[in-house]
């Protein structure tokens, strides 16, 4: 079968991105104990929104989760002591406050980010890589 320019491309950076999305899963919850969504969700929360509640395809949007996933998701970060939910105005928003727990978790997963980013990139064969995907990655 004679794939055509455009799916290729897709499956290009389909792999490209689940080889430095698995990298930088497993470094995060090595060091921090998160996942990259649990990440994403805590980066998400922690930008001003006015007024003060989020709603939650806000949220699933950001960590690109359904709806009833990112209940859940939210559901876990609560458990854990990373948030306080409290209710919104109405039913599709909820008063979502960051703990101090989140807010030093955050702090300190910038840079643990950041570093596995670049080592993903970095191990990436770069015989295997198409050579504008790698390019656009490495700021180019």
């Amino acid at each position: 079968m004679n794939r055509s320019a455009t799916s290729q491309r897709w499956g290009a950076l389909d792999r490209l991105h689940r080889h430095v999305d698995t990298r930088i899963e497993k470094q995060l919850y090595e060091e921090l104990g998160v996942t990259t969504r649990e990440y994403r969700a805590l980066i998400t929360l922690s930008q001003p929104v006015i007024p003060p509640q989020h709603h939650i395809r806000a949220v699933a949007k950001a960590t690109g989760l359904s709806a009833s996933a990112t209940s859940r998701l939210l559901t876990r970060l609560h458990k854990r002591g990373m948030i306080t939910v409290g209710t919104g105005r109405d039913r599709r928003t909820l008063d979502i406050q960051l703990t101090a727990k989140a807010h030093g978790l955050i702090r300190i997963g910038a840079p643990v980010l950041e570093r596995s980013t670049a080592a993903a990139i970095a191990s990436l064969d770069r015989s295997e890589t198409d050579p504008y995907l790698l390019r656009f990655l490495e700021g180019w």
